[in-house]
């Protein structure tokens, strides 16, 4: 028959940080809306990773209420807890069992170069099976292994390679390597926590990024019904789509134009570009223009014959930019708004954080 390779991925955003509050719960450890969904984002929504950080924090008797917990507790599991002994296995499994190509230190090297997601060039998979005395054919027979082995992702008829979309396998293959040079863990550990204390400094990246999911999974909730238009700033009633795909999107134009939308819902005909801020101040109209332009630029990548602009802001609105968008036929949510429709479809509401 006729194979097709179909990858597991994560949980969506909203439901790893409720399966991190649930397990949370379960072992009675403390963690608050916001680190529960970072960590849900950090671990690319994988259940084992999730489960394993909240038990390590159980361990080490500490809550997850801030980020200095939480990246101890996944610095610490990573390099001496559950998520070491799984992945370790994994690794060693294919470097010492599987793979017949006598390629182990320096093959793992060559892959922790790569980010999360990161094409591995074709050119540069030549040249290291080159360096490590590999022909052409070898050197593609070693990747499809990888591959197997799921310690790389592979393309449509084993011509492209990018590396694994598992931050956390991602990050222990870094590690794995400085252990093979005899790095006592103390000193990873510290290293590792150094390097997440960095990434508290994007909190508020994941601030936006939580509200853009919540209005994501939103979206996929709707099957083409009415309701009223207090939800949206308008009056009358407001038809939601019955959206043929939902999810964050870069576009471009036959000009070079080129825009990333929060969240683009397309169904037959017809789109919803939309616009999430979770932020303290409100909205104003200088920031709605912005908007009005950005879109501009999605329509015409998008080549749909109607198209309505969703601005969304937890914060809301200044009356300025009210009146404007109202004049404009621009869709406008606030949080309190936002919440009510969550809750009409049964989701819970916008965190705070």
């Amino acid at each position: 028959g006729r194979l097709f390779v179909e990858y597991l991925r994560g949980l969506h955003p909203v439901y790893g940080a409720e399966l991190a509050q649930k397990v949370a719960r379960f072992h009675g450890v403390g963690i608050s809306e916001t680190m529960a969904a970072h960590l849900a984002e950090r671990t690319g929504g994988n259940p084992f990773y999730i489960t394993a950080v909240v038990r390590q924090a159980a361990d080490l008797g500490v809550s997850l209420e801030g980020p200095e917990e939480l990246n101890r507790s996944l610095a610490t599991d990573l390099i001496q807890g559950a998520i070491f002994s799984a992945l370790w296995q994994q690794v060693m499994h294919f470097v010492m069992g599987e793979n017949q190509y006598g390629v182990r230190s320096e093959l793992i090297e060559f892959l922790a170069q790569y980010g999360v997601g990161e094409r591995i060039p074709e050119e540069e998979i030549v040249r290291f099976g080159e360096r490590v005395g590999l022909d052409t054919v070898e050197v593609h027979g070693l990747f499809a292994a990888l591959a197997r082995a799921d310690l790389v992702e592979e393309g449509p008829l084993r011509l492209t390679y990018t590396a694994v979309r598992d931050p956390i396998l991602n990050e222990f293959l870094r590690v794995w390597r400085r252990m093979e040079l005899n790095v006592p863990r103390g000193i990873l550990l510290s290293e590792l926590q150094e390097k997440y204390k960095r990434l508290v400094r994007e909190m508020s990246e994941y601030k936006g990024y939580v509200a853009e999911q919540v209005v994501n999974l939103l979206m996929t909730r709707w099957r083409g019904e009415e309701v009223e238009g207090k939800y949206f700033g308008v009056e009358g009633k407001v038809v939601l789509p019955r959206f043929t795909w939902v999810g964050k999107r870069e576009l471009w134009t036959e000009r070079g134009g080129h825009v990333e939308m929060d969240v683009v819902g397309r169904y037959v005909g017809g789109a919803w570009v939309v616009e999430s801020k979770y932020r303290k101040r409100k909205v104003g109209v200088k920031e709605v223009e912005v908007f009005e332009e950005r879109a501009g630029v999605a329509r015409e990548a998008l080549e749909v014959e109607e198209m309505r602009l969703w601005l969304v802001s937890k914060s809301g609105f200044t009356e300025e930019a009210e009146g404007y968008m109202r004049e404009r036929g621009i869709l406008h949510t606030d949080g309190e708004q936002l919440n009510e429709l969550l809750h009409r479809y049964g989701l819970r509401p916008l965190p705070e954080m």
